[in-house]
């Protein structure tokens, strides 16, 4: 089974994912990368900014497989995004 890495960035804070995990297939990296983006945004918040999440999925080759992206808006004014 392949390897795959899933890196994390939070606007100018990234995270490389070294050790990588073994996978059966690039949509379970996918999904992993997913799980990350919530992850991560849920421990970050927004601290009054709209802040935008990616997660990159590189394979064994170091080349990116698949990119995602997750931005948190918020509107004090209405209360409603």
């Amino acid at each position: 089974m392949p390897r795959y890495f899933v890196d994390v960035a939070a606007g100018q804070d990234f995270v490389a994912d070294e050790e990588g995990s073994v996978l059966p297939d690039l949509q379970a990296g996918r999904c992993l990368a997913v799980r990350a983006l919530y992850e991560v945004a849920g421990e970050c918040g927004l601290d009054g900014d709209d802040r935008t999440f990616t997660a990159i999925v590189r394979d064994e080759d170091g080349e990116t497989a698949y990119r995602a992206c997750l931005t948190l808006t918020e509107d004090h004014q209405t209360g409603v995004c």
